[in-house]
């Protein structure tokens, strides 16, 4: 019989360490994540999501509507995906990207 023996991802002696920010104990179940935290010097779960607050001005762009000219800029983007599956799809098509987008926007529909 032979035996593989498989490098174990979770070591025995658990380590732990303090935020750098706060000094609260965060604690490590595998060895690659406690390496890593070290070299990088992270933060606590906490600290970091403290660190992604947004700013009330930030929140007020976000809350005012968006302008026709970026409703038109992704409403592009979502044809552009749809003429490319349609470019895959079809095996001789006939429509051109913006003949497709005219025909989409009646409700065209292609078929296999």
């Amino acid at each position: 019989m032979i035996f593989i023996i498989m490098r174990k991802r979770h070591w025995k002696d658990r380590k732990n360490r303090k935020c750098p920010d706060c000094s609260k104990v965060i604690y490590y179940t595998r060895k690659d994540s406690f390496d890593r935290a070290v070299g990088n010097n992270s933060v606590c779960k906490s600290c970091a999501q403290m660190d992604r607050k947004l700013t009330m001005e930030t929140i007020e762009k976000m809350k005012q509507p968006k302008s026709i000219e970026h409703k038109t800029k992704i409403s592009i983007g979502q044809f552009k995906r749809s003429y490319e599956r349609y470019l895959l799809e079809v095996t001789t098509p006939n429509l051109s990207f913006t003949d497709f987008v005219e025909a989409r926007k009646q409700g065209y529909k292609w078929h296999y």
